[in-house]
């Protein structure tokens, strides 16, 4: 097992972002060489390249038979784990079933190298942050070359991501949340408070308690997963809620509802008994943890819940 630590002093938060050969794809960052997006709006999975910051990155794009560009259309960010692959990502957290049910456009980015390594920088650079990648930035430029070529509701752009994948989803609601609606991770964790939000920023968690990677009661390193809940839950005003078990064959899943927060805001929080440092694919009374994930963060835009 190796380990990397990136270090943002603008938040003043440690990251130690943990790679485990049971826990994240390795390699090295996707080969795929990436092209301007089509310009007729044509269905079909592409690579997209755009350069920033000096860095030449990529990102896969997936429009769904059912986009339109005319439709109230959200979009979607899915990022992978440190030393993850997009096109791997994009098969282990698969979220294309419910982008072609609801004509979303989804997206997944590839990371870039850190001693070899793809990874995400939530952080903004300066101190001694020991990545220098403007993953913020990046992100932001990506939004930009989709919506020349695939119109999209720029109100209604979510993010979610798995391990530090979800650092960087967390990190773009806390950071960006003037271009971000709605933001999720997935055995993942959050920087530590200090976010100026545009507006309240609903949250969904799902966090295993035998996360080996990224600890559920946290370590000196990350916050414990209920501290994250509550410092979202506290940001949004939302109330306070007792858990309901859920279960998946001789799987148990306790879920927190927050409901109730400003402008319609909410936390929910998914903590899987014994479960470990995976992006997680439970069924429970019928709706898989994939579709749960994709119905919170597409039922909000920055203005509100829809």
């Amino acid at each position: 097992m190796a380990s990397t630590v990136i270090q943002g002093s603008a938040t003043g938060a440690i990251l130690a972002i943990i790679l485990s050969a049971s826990a994240c794809n390795t390699g090295s960052s996707d080969p795929a060489v990436g092209e301007p997006l089509p310009d007729d709006l044509s269905p079909g999975t592409f690579t997209v390249g755009l350069e920033h910051d000096g860095l030449d990155r990529t990102a896969i794009v997936y429009v769904p038979e059912s986009y339109s560009s005319t439709a109230d259309t959200p979009l979607v960010l899915n990022f992978h784990g440190f030393g993850g692959i997009a096109r791997y990502h994009m098969e282990d957290g698969d979220l294309r079933p419910q982008a072609e049910a609801s004509g979303a456009l989804l997206v997944i980015p590839q990371g870039s190298e850190l001693d070899g390594s793809p990874h995400w920088n939530p952080a903004v650079n300066g101190g001694d942050n020991k990545s220098t990648a403007d993953d913020l930035g990046f992100v932001e430029a990506l939004l930009d070359a989709v919506q020349a070529a695939y119109p999209f509701n720029p109100g209604r752009v979510s993010a979610v991501g798995y391990s530090n994948g979800g650092m960087m989803a967390m990190g773009l609601a806390c950071l960006r949340s003037n271009l971000i609606a709605s933001a999720g991770s997935v055995s993942g964790s959050s920087l530590e408070g200090g976010c100026e939000l545009s507006h309240p920023m609903p949250i969904i968690t799902l966090h295993g308690t035998q996360d080996s990677v990224i600890a559920y009661d946290g370590t000196g390193e990350y916050q414990s997963a209920m501290e994250t809940v509550e410092y979202w839950r506290t940001e949004s005003g939302a109330a306070e809620a007792d858990p309901v078990t859920l279960t998946d064959g001789g799987t148990t899943i306790e879920h927190w509802a927050h409901e109730g927060g400003d402008n319609g805001s909410a936390v929910h929080h998914y903590r899987v008994v014994n479960g470990e440092h995976v992006w997680f694919r439970f069924t429970a009374d019928g709706r898989s943890a994939n579709d749960r994930i994709w119905d919170f963060l597409t039922a909000h835009s920055v203005d509100g819940r829809l």
